[in-house]
């Protein structure tokens, strides 16, 4: 028995969506003990390097990345005669023999219900291209119940069965690398510059803390995104811009040090179909400022301090109660702690779950 699995979104991209193939190929590879397995990817992942890889590199010419998946991916999977592919992010697979079952990863419809948030490629290739790839999918994986039920309501006729995997996060102990200097006091966020992130709200809200405590800074990880103009120059604009720190994409040891150092983690987002940084958070048992929206809902539960996501004034409010009330701080860390705890028991009892169904599909 053979799975293949299709991981341009590893090694093309450094984002969640990264993250979440890394560790769904290693639990599935360590469950499945009867299967062999293969990937197939733009270039070689070094942490997979133990697996059979296949590289089909990305030619520097446009739209070739999609191109492969279309004609050169699936004429070498065919090839290999698996009897799974799995697909890690959306796209495909296509053009596969019959014989062959399908698994597609489901990471959020966005470009769908938030056409405003992506390019326009983006959001017609999700309109043509997914009704198709689910009415030909075997099985389904979603990172959560949220992007379960959004595919039921944008595709209500397309009746398939899928499963709810939540992401791990690796390495999650929190550090404290000596060539890393962080504020001494600091409100984290994570998560690319964009504006479903709802970072404008962030800095508003920051504004008003930092009007009263002038030891609080607030530092931003995450890389320069698309349709980020208002963030930009909301931050040009403010006048506490100095205690704003805002780092890019950063290496993952430099990462878990802001982590392990921050006060408190928000996560101000608008939307997520997952969100990975809270459970880096939980884990590394940070208080939890997050925006009251069903997939924070989801991971942290009570363990939180939730706010309506465009009201500043009310994050800007919890930001003062973190900063001044040490038994706050005190009962969310516990909190926090004791949520990521029962989050990796449900996520054990998920993997198990979906290995099961995979052999199921043979």
């Amino acid at each position: 028995m053979r799975i293949i699995f299709l991981a341009d979104s590893i090694s093309t991209q450094d984002s969640g969506i990264h993250y979440y193939g890394l560790q769904l190929i290693q639990e599935l590879t360590a469950a499945l003990k009867d299967f062999s397995f293969a990937i197939i990817a733009s270039t070689k992942i070094e942490s997979l390097s133990h697996l059979e890889h296949h590289i089909i590199p990305i030619k520097d010419f446009p739209f070739h990345l999609r191109w492969r998946q279309f004609t050169s991916i699936p004429k070498l999977v065919n090839r290999l005669h698996p009897d799974i592919v799995i697909e890690l992010a959306h796209f495909g697979p296509y053009n596969l023999d019959d014989k062959i079952k399908r698994i597609t990863v489901i990471h959020d419809l966005t470009p769908i219900l938030f056409p405003e948030y992506h390019s326009w490629l983006s959001k017609v290739m999700h309109k043509l291209l997914l009704p198709n790839i689910l009415k030909k999918s075997d099985h389904i994986i979603v990172n959560s119940e949220q992007t379960k039920n959004d595919i039921a309501k944008v595709f209500p006729k397309i009746k398939i069965e899928s499963s709810v995997i939540y992401p791990k996060i690796f390495n999650a102990k929190p550090s404290n690398h000596a060539e890393t200097h962080t504020p001494n006091k600091f409100i984290l966020s994570i998560g690319t510059i964009e504006p479903r992130k709802n970072y404008d709200t962030l800095i508003k809200a920051f504004e008003i803390v930092a009007a009263v405590d002038n030891e609080l800074a607030l530092v931003i990880i995450g890389k320069n995104g698309w349709k980020n103009e208002s963030f930009y120059t909301a931050l040009e604009n403010s006048k506490f811009k100095n205690r704003i720190h805002l780092l890019g994409y950063v290496s993952r040891q430099k990462l878990l040090t802001y982590i392990g150092n921050a006060l408190a983690f928000c996560f101000p987002s608008n939307y997520e179909g997952f969100g990975i940084p809270i459970i880096e958070a939980m884990a590394a048992k940070l208080p939890l400022i997050l925006s009251d929206i069903p997939t924070s809902r989801a991971i942290a539960k009570d363990a939180a301090l939730y706010f309506e996501k465009k009201d500043a004034t009310a994050l800007g409010n919890l930001f003062k109660n973190i900063s001044t009330d040490n038994k706050l701080q005190k009962d969310l860390k516990q909190k926090s702690h004791q949520r990521y705890l029962e989050f990796e028991i449900e996520r054990a009892e998920q993997i198990l779950l979906l290995s099961n169904k995979i052999k199921s599909l043979i």
